[in-house]
């Protein structure tokens, strides 16, 4: 079995054949970005949430910023006036997907909506407007992939009362969709390493997925290993030093959509 490593450099030659093919092409028409927020205005002193949204046509997907075959470094950029502190993106969960036989990729399809947390200054100005940037880069796919570049701004006057937008419906679902902290103290959830492998227990789970971050140690088999049916899973990685990080995704019966558990297991062996 070819390893994860070796599928992304294969990867990186399928989309150096596949962007040449379609250079007048847009990815931005595939994989349509829009800048939003929750609320109609800024409330100084507290935490206001905004986002980018991508309305992704049938049939193609983009992908989330963790270990992929199809190799491609995403720019998520968002800056904002002096004095506000913007908060980390937050990715919802993706979807397991095999381009073809040996490649693996998690990726959105649909529809993708990255959230950010922005914490407005509490001497910030009642009747002022502020303008936020997003500078992106990403890619699209279907049969071949296609990059997409957007600058994207949205301006907000400043209130002292917060109103529901068009949009924060959007936002709230994908807050309460996002990846969950790991649960802490008495929990039948469990991950932990043995050997050169983590062991995730998840009572009740009927499928579970594993998601390598971007900086996490490379699991050897993530295509065979990465997906079971069931309430265990165990996925071998290199044995090298370094952290298991990314997502667990649980498949729970009767529930519509699977639950997102971020991981991040430093290996015991490591200094």
């Amino acid at each position: 079995m070819v390893g994860f490593r070796a599928l992304v450099l294969m990867g990186i030659l399928v989309i150096a054949a596949a962007v040449s093919r379609s250079s007048a092409q847009q990815g931005t028409e595939i994989a349509r970005p829009r800048m939003i927020a929750e609320s109609t205005a800024i409330v100084p002193g507290e935490i206001n949430w905004i986002a980018v949204t991508w309305d992704i046509k049938k049939g193609w997907h983009t992908y989330w910023p963790g270990q992929n075959s199809t190799n491609f470094t995403q720019v998520f950029e968002i800056t904002g006036p002096e004095g506000f502190e913007i908060g980390k993106a937050i990715w919802p969960g993706p979807k397991r997907h095999e381009p073809t036989e040996g490649l693996l990729d998690h990726v959105y399809e649909k529809q993708a909506t990255v959230i950010v947390p922005i914490k407005a200054p509490s001497d910030l100005p009642v009747g002022s407007k502020v303008t936020f940037l997003a500078n992106l880069e990403y890619l699209v796919c279907d049969a071949l992939c296609i990059p997409g570049f957007a600058e994207l701004t949205l301006e907000l006057p400043v209130a002292r009362e917060r109103t529901p937008s068009r949009d924060s419906a959007l936002i709230k679902q994908a807050r309460e969709r996002a990846p969950k902290p790991w649960p802490k103290g008495e929990t039948p959830m469990r991950a932990r390493w043995e050997g050169d492998s983590v062991r995730f227990d998840v009572p009740g789970a009927t499928k579970l997925a594993f998601m390598p971050g971007a900086k996490s140690v490379v699991p050897e088999e993530l295509i065979a290993e990465g997906e079971v049916e069931g309430e265990r899973l165990v996925v071998r990685f290199e044995p090298k030093p370094g952290r298991a990080t990314g997502l667990l995704a649980v498949t729970r019966k009767d529930v519509q959509y699977p639950e997102y558990f971020v991981v991040d297991l430093q290996r015991p062996d490591s200094k």
